[in-house]
Formats: structure tokens, sequence, C-alpha cells
């Protein structure tokens, strides 16, 4: 089990940066266009809030796991 968790983290971070290699070659496109840059960088903020909302709520889910079993285990 734990290996497969290390393995999901692995291949997101890996997704992960393929789509910052991806991000950053869009915005040296589009730098003498600035309403273009200036959506790439809008689509950038919201997929990292996105994410980190994601974070949020897998971690307070492994924290109520770990509390609801230590309860009844």
């Amino acid at each position: 089990m734990p290996l497969d968790i290390i393995g999901l983290i692995a291949v997101d971070a890996a997704g992960g940066s393929i789509k910052k290699s991806s991000d950053k070659k869009k915005l040296e496109a589009a730098k003498d266009d600035p309403e273009e840059y200036e959506r790439i960088l809008e689509e950038i903020e919201k997929r990292k809030e996105r994410n980190n909302k994601i974070a949020l709520y897998l971690f307070g889910f492994f924290v109520v796991y770990l509390f609801w079993a230590s309860i009844f285990g």
C-alpha cells in the first residue's frame, strides 16, 4: 500500500514537471501577445489553486481516516 502511494506521487510529480515545461513553452511563445500571455498566466494560477484545494482535501481525508482508525482500531 505505501509503495502504491509513493508511485502515485512520483507519477503526479512527473506529470507536473511535464506540464510546467509545456506552460513555460506556451509563455515563451506568447511573450509578444500580452493578452495571450495574461490568459496563460491565469490558467496556470487556476490550476495551482485547484491543485492546492485537492491537496488540502486529501490531507483532511487522511487526518479524518487516522482519527477514525484510532477510535475504532
